[in-house]
């Protein structure tokens, strides 16, 4: 399975537009995607780190392309989304299974 992490800062003054889209549009639309099997989202903890996280775990590499395009590598904005964020970036990482 593929952890991706997409890290965003918003625009001036539009953290809160940035937070209702991330939990009202993107994670249901992330939710409804082939092969997507968790999705959350994080808002900073304390104020002046604004930095927002949304962490998926995808079935395979494969899902993600489909999801992400050739350029998955790239962050991939949703609609409307360029509205609220002024910088992004994403990682990837291979999941490892651990007892439990």
């Amino acid at each position: 399975m593929i952890v991706r992490v997409f890290r965003a800062r918003p625009r001036p003054g539009k953290e809160k537009a940035l937070e209702d889209y991330y939990i009202q549009t993107a994670v249901p639309q992330l939710q409804a995607q082939k092969g997507v099997r968790w999705v959350n989202f994080g808002r900073p903890l304390e104020r002046g780190q604004e930095e927002y996280v949304l962490v998926s775990v995808w079935e395979s590499k494969e899902d993600l392309i489909a999801f992400a395009g050739a350029n998955w590598r790239k962050p991939k904005l949703l609609a409307n989304e360029v509205d609220f964020v002024q910088d992004q970036v994403v990682d990837h990482y291979e999941m490892v299974p651990v007892g439990g």
